[in-house]
C-alpha cells in the first residue's frame, strides 16, 4: 500500500509544488485546506474550516504515515500582527498537531520552520544548526517556540529551517523582486545579500526525509 502523507498549508506556494512531487514519487496525499476546490484526484482533501489552532486532527490523521506541516502565518504579509496571533497559529497549532500525530503513531513529523527561528534577516557569518538560536522578531520567536513544542511532543520529527524560497508563482518579497527584475528599465545597484533556496531543492529535501 502507498504511504499516506498529510500536507498542511497544501494550497500555498510551497505546498502546491510539494503535493505534485509527492504524487509523482508514489505517495498518497491528503491535503489539509479550507478550499475543497483546491485539488483534484488523486489528492484527498481534508477540509479545515475552523481556526487552525482549534482543529480536531484525530480524524484527519487516520491512516496517515507522514505529516508535513507547512501551514502558518508568515512575517512578510503580517508586519502589524500581534505576537498573540503568531503564537496561536505558529506555535499552538503546531503543538496540537504534533501531539495528535504522536498519539496517531505517525512515522515522522516534518516541520518546515524558518531560518528566522535561528537568526535575524541577515548575519555577518555563516549560520549553522549548532549555533544558539537568536530570533529577532515575533515571527522567528513563534517558529522557534513551535520547534520546542514538537521536540516535547514525543513524535519522531525532522525540522527544516529554509531561507527565502524561490520558484514559479512566488509570493511576498520574492514576488516583488521578480516583478522588479522583469521591468524594462535598469535596476539600481542592490547591496543586500540573501541566501536563496530553489523550491525544487526544498521539496527534494522533504522527500529525502520521508
Amino acid at each position: 500500500m502507498k504511504k499516506c502523507v498529510l500536507v498542511t498549508g497544501a494550497s500555498g506556494f510551497i505546498g502546491r509544488a510539494l503535493v505534485g512531487h509527492l504524487i509523482d514519487a508514489g505517495y498518497a496525499v491528503r491535503a489539509a485546506t479550507s478550499d475543497s476546490r483546491s485539488f483534484a484526484q488523486p489528492v484527498e482533501v481534508a477540509i479545515v474550516s475552523a481556526p487552525i489552532d482549534t482543529v480536531n486532527w484525530k480524524p484527519i490523521l487516520d491512516g496517515v504515515d507522514f505529516v508535513i506541516h507547512l501551514a502558518g502565518i508568515a512575517h512578510a504579509a503580517t508586519r502589524d500582527s500581534s505576537y498573540a496571533m503568531f503564537d496561536a497559529i505558529n506555535r499552538q497549532a503546531t503543538k496540537n498537531l504534533a501531539l495528535a500525530a504522536n498519539e496517531a503513531g505517525v512515522e515522522r513529523f516534518v516541520f518546515i520552520s524558518s531560518v528566522r527561528a535561528q537568526v535575524g534577516p541577515s548575519a555577518m557569518q555563516s549560520v549553522r544548526e549548532a549555533d544558539e538560536p537568536r530570533p529577532t522578531d515575533d515571527y522567528g520567536r513563534s517558529k522557534l517556540a513551535a520547534e520546542r513544542e514538537i521536540r516535547a511532543s514525543g513524535v519522531p520529527f525532522t525540522i527544516l529551517r529554509p531561507v527565502a524560497v524561490y520558484g514559479p508563482y512566488p509570493k511576498g518579497n520574492m514576488k516583488n523582486l521578480v516583478n522588479m527584475a522583469m521591468k524594462p528599465f535598469p535596476l539600481p545597484a542592490f547591496t543586500g545579500r540573501r541566501s536563496l533556496l530553489g523550491i525544487d531543492n526544498l521539496t527534494s529535501a522533504i522527500l529525502f526525509v520521508c
